[in-house]
């Protein structure tokens, strides 16, 4: 089980979760043993795991997105940790979050 640090009902964990960089993003987090990479890393991740056409760009253009519009999303929810001197980001795990996730599986990424 996962900590529940906010208090998130449905309609924000599906907010949360609609865009699919997101998704596959906390998916490439929950792959790792750790939990956690730098942008770099976890933009390469939603890269090779998507589809151009699902999610447009280079690896670059997915960090920067990731940096600028999902990390901050995540982490407000306190969903993720981010460190931007490191450029870490880290799935602190929700429950709400795991289970959407686990139901919508790998077929929505």
């Amino acid at each position: 089980m996962t900590r529940d640090k906010t208090s998130l009902d449905t309609d924000d964990v599906l907010r949360l979760l609609a865009a699919r960089r997101r998704r596959v993003a906390l998916r490439v987090l929950l792959d790792r043993p750790d939990r956690t990479a730098d942008t770099s890393t976890l933009a390469a991740g939603v890269r090779r795991r998507c589809e151009p056409d699902r999610v447009p760009g280079t690896a670059d253009d997915i960090e920067l997105q990731l940096h600028h519009a999902d990390i901050p999303k995540l982490t407000t929810a306190s969903v993720t940790t981010y460190d931007r001197t490191t450029r870490r980001v880290s799935y602190e795990g929700h429950d709400e979050v795991d289970a959407l996730l686990e139901l919508l599986g790998a077929r929505f990424e």
